[in-house]
């Protein structure tokens, strides 16, 4: 008799599971729930905040604890509620997508790219601050160049899965990035002499945070970092050509711009011939 009573609670339990999910979808296509229905959304559940032991079932999913488990994130559910015998359309929260990483940078675009977040997603809003002006756009691929930007500023960039819905947000995930500065460009020797050489420089359209100046006259590279759009190269060796750099760095002091390079000759040294006059006894 043991067996048959285990195969009897057996059929009893599959019996109730095939009712449930019958009368789920015949009260789901007659009866929506009211604005009275609380239900806490995840990326894979559903809970139903007033009534502790409600029956909430979706498909073949059930729970008799008013708390669903195991569903998409992103994805949309018409649940029936059997303790308030409506149903409710719920759209579960997307996941974050995976790997948000910066793949190229110029002076006026940043390009990115990600991996799909986990569970369904419909589309992604990809949004970029320099802290003043926002702007936004909206992708369905795992990438995007964001163009006309300004050089040498940083950029946050933040990009969000949109549920099936198409309405509902996920959680965003973030990254910031300088755009590269510009080349500078119409530099000017100020004055030279047998062992400095004074040059100055226009700075580049968009921000710079500072400048790596380099020289050499073929030996030992030399370099000095400065705020200002002019030095004075000092310790030089007279009547010898020197190579010289300029390149714009920005904030993160590693995002650089288009090294600017030309020459500049130091002065020689001038002999002073000095007459004698010799007076014969």
């Amino acid at each position: 008799m043991k067996p048959l009573l285990r195969f009897s609670v057996s059929l009893w339990t599959l019996l109730v599971f095939i009712a449930l999910l019958k009368n789920s979808h015949a009260q789901c296509s007659a009866m929506k729930c009211g604005n009275n229905e609380t239900l806490t959304v995840t990326t894979t559940t559903v809970k139903h905040e007033h009534t502790p032991n409600c029956t909430l079932s979706t498909g073949g999913n059930i729970s008799r604890d008013s708390f669903l488990t195991g569903l998409t994130p992103g994805a949309v559910y018409e649940i029936f509620i059997n303790c308030s015998s409506c149903c409710a359309n719920v759209t579960l929260t997307p996941d974050v997508v995976r790997n948000l990483t910066v793949t190229n940078v110029t002076t006026s675009s940043v390009s990115v790219d990600w991996s799909e977040p986990e569970g369904n997603s419909s589309f992604y809003r990809v949004q970029w601050t320099d802290g003043q002006f926002n702007d936004t756009s909206y992708v369905s691929e795992t990438s995007m160049t964001i163009s006309n930007l300004t050089a040498g500023v940083q950029y946050k960039i933040i990009v969000t899965a949109v549920a099936d819905d198409n309405h509902t947000d996920g959680q965003s995930t973030a990254v910031t990035q300088y755009t590269r500065p510009g080349i500078i460009g119409n530099h000017h020797i100020v004055s030279q002499n047998t062992s400095s050489i004074s040059v100055n420089w226009a700075s580049p359209p968009g921000e710079v945070f500072m400048y790596r100046l380099e020289w050499h006259n073929g030996g030992v590279l030399m370099t000095r970092y400065t705020n200002d759009t002019f030095a004075v190269l000092s310790e030089l060796i007279s009547g010898t050509n020197y190579t010289i750099t300029v390149t714009a760095v920005a904030g993160d002091n590693e995002t650089e711009g288009d090294p600017y390079t030309f020459t500049s000759f130091t002065s020689k040294h001038i002999l002073s011939i000095l007459n004698y006059s010799f007076c014969c006894l």
